[in-house]
């Protein structure tokens, strides 16, 4: 296990953990989803390339719909 930093909180997740597999273990789509690692915003090819690290900081940023003004 290693520790990691997601959307501020300090989560494990196993070694060799990859964005697409965190965000498959907290069911999150990730079409619905943009995601930096350690600042750098990811295209959604990278989310399954890239190993996590000990001590990545990771964001989820979700999309959202807007309403009628």
């Amino acid at each position: 296990m290693i520790e990691v930093k997601i959307n501020g909180k300090e989560e494990r997740v196993e070694k060799g953990s990859t964005i697409l597999s965190v965000l498959q273990t907290k069911d999150v789509r990730s079409e619905m989803v943009a995601v930096e690692l350690n600042g750098d915003l990811l295209s959604k090819e990278e989310y399954g390339e890239k190993p996590l690290k000990q001590g990545d900081m990771v964001e989820f940023l979700y999309y959202m719909a807007g309403g009628n003004k």
